[in-house]
């Protein structure tokens, strides 16, 4: 029998009827912070040293009020958490977990050969088109079929994916997957396969770095897969049990001596925690500048000119400051409402997204109802299309449930305004019944090409060490990889432990 437990996030409240539970499950942006509790635990706890993220981290950290706080991450945050645990004169307990199920890198790459792929395999590709385009390549080469998991698809399509893969028997034996494999699934994965070293980000091609390439690599054999087995012995009757290793490797050649060079090195410490002032503190500061200043502006100074402990950073996310810019064109809005808007979970990368945000905007604003039914700029044309298995059918679901998303974000700041909150939850389950069904059957549009082919012969890439994979090249909106949680770093049964106190 279970206990009650409330469910808190930007997009979604499950609250039990009457209050009744005595936990609550939530991300890390909406800890309850004035309320005491017993126990608060904090995942990803190495995440406070994110560059945009971290302030939430810091934030849970400093603000909860518990009586006991249990952080989980990885090993490279303690020395910071020591330093804040003594600001704040906090005892502190170490407890270090060792992994039980060997990861270990293969002999060698795959050689750039999809026959290659084998069952239980996660092929990570870092972009959406290229996601799809490697899930029809290897289905076409291989016969096999392939389940995908990525940022931007609905959480519960995730899980169904997921759920696909884990099964054993039903066809369903390749992953192809961005970094957001590890977004709250347990996945029975064998094998990591990089398809490239590099991802693309707002300012250009960035190399993995070491803990990046370590947290992607260590889903390998941490779930179904990790369970202990038993192999027959040297004499009859005689039977020893081994735990099965996760394995790491690369699809192509020259990606593998990165892979090989980060397993093998360590992560470098992380050196500062991130914060980010409340609203009101930052409204005083825009006050301070002359009347018709961008609000972009002002957030660009505030991080160019804040001054911090030598053991903090300030956070202002790149979304924050595009978004300001978009909806500056809004009339009515207050600087708190800018902020709010601002604060989003829109990924402003995509034209259609940025319109959504500022018809949205336009409703905060007064000049418009905020009712889903009466909202033209949502397509909700595309619910009385049959489903079908076009590229530009499910990008518009996709845009869609991203608009609903937001749409339920606002509901629980401006419920006066976005008041059919019910009728969008109805929405989004409808959304995400016929994403799955695309899913199920899609067939990305894919055209072979060599990795040095995808290059011109001018270009600095060609020559150096920061190449991208041709599945990343030519790419739909980019994926936002940086608001894709990273994935968990401990399993229960999968580790040892020993601990120290501070």
């Amino acid at each position: 029998m279970g206990k009650a437990c409330d469910l808190l996030t930007g997009d979604e409240q499950k609250i039990t009827e009457g209050g009744a539970a005595a936990m609550k499950s939530c991300t890390v942006e909406m800890i309850p912070l004035g309320i005491p509790v017993d126990v608060a635990v904090i995942d990803e706890v190495q995440m406070i040293g994110h560059q945009e993220r971290g302030w939430a981290w810091t934030q849970a950290l400093l603000g909860i009020e518990a009586k006991e706080v249990h952080l989980c991450g990885e090993e490279r945050v303690i020395p910071l958490i020591k330093q804040l645990a003594l600001l704040m004169g906090e005892k502190l307990i170490i407890r270090q977990y060792r992994r039980l199920s060997p990861l270990e890198v293969s002999a060698e790459s795959l050689g750039g050969d999809i026959t290659k792929i084998r069952e239980g395999d996660c092929v990570v590709v870092f972009s959406r088109a290229g996601i799809h385009r490697m899930r029809r390549h290897i289905e076409k080469t291989t016969g096999k079929k392939c389940v995908v998991v990525y940022g931007s698809l609905p959480p519960a399509i995730r899980a169904s994916q997921a759920k696909l893969f884990n099964e054993p028997g039903n066809g369903h034996d390749i992953l192809v997957a961005s970094d957001a494999v590890g977004m709250g699934l347990n996945l029975s994965i064998k094998r990591m396969v990089f398809t490239s070293t590099v991802r693309r980000l707002q300012s250009g091609l960035v190399p993995l770095t070491i803990s990046d390439i370590k947290q992607i690599a260590g889903r390998a054999g941490r779930f179904q897969i990790a369970k202990t087995q038993e192999i027959a012995g040297q004499t009859p009757g005689e039977r020893r049990s081994f735990i099965a290793p996760g394995l790491v490797t690369t699809l192509d050649n020259e990606d593998f001596p990165v892979i090989q060079h980060a397993m093998k090195s360590e992560a470098m410490p992380l050196r500062t925690a991130g914060l980010y002032p409340p609203p009101h503190v930052i409204a005083k500061f825009y006050e301070t500048f002359p009347r018709g200043v961008k609000l972009s502006e002002v957030l660009r100074q505030l991080e160019e000119l804040a001054r911090l402990n030598p053991q903090f950073h300030i956070c202002i996310r790149l979304t924050q400051i595009e978004i300001a810019d978009f909806i500056e064109e809004v009339a009515g809005l207050s600087v708190l409402d800018r902020l709010q808007i601002t604060a989003s979970p829109a990924r402003p990368r995509d034209e259609g997204v940025r319109e959504i945000v500022k018809a949205f905007a336009r409703c905060i604003a007064g000049q418009g109802s905020g009712k889903v039914l009466h909202l033209k700029i949502l397509d909700l044309d595309v619910m009385d299309l049959a489903v079908n298995q076009s590229k530009w059918y499910l990008e518009r679901l996709e845009l869609l449930h991203q608009s609903i998303v937001l749409y339920l974000w606002l509901s629980y700041r401006y419920p006066g305004v976005f008041s059919t909150r019910g009728l969008a939850f109805h929405l989004k389950e409808l959304i995400e019944e016929k994403i799955d069904l695309v899913l199920a059957g899609y067939q990305a549009p894919f055209t072979p090409t060599s990795r040095a082919g995808m290059l011109d012969p001018g270009d600095p890439m060609a020559h150096g060490e920061v190449r991208p994979s041709p599945w990343e090249v030519e790419q739909a909106p980019l994926l936002d990889v940086d608001n894709a949680p990273p994935p968990d770093i401990a399993e229960a049964g999968l580790y040892e432990i020993g601990s120290e106190s501070v």
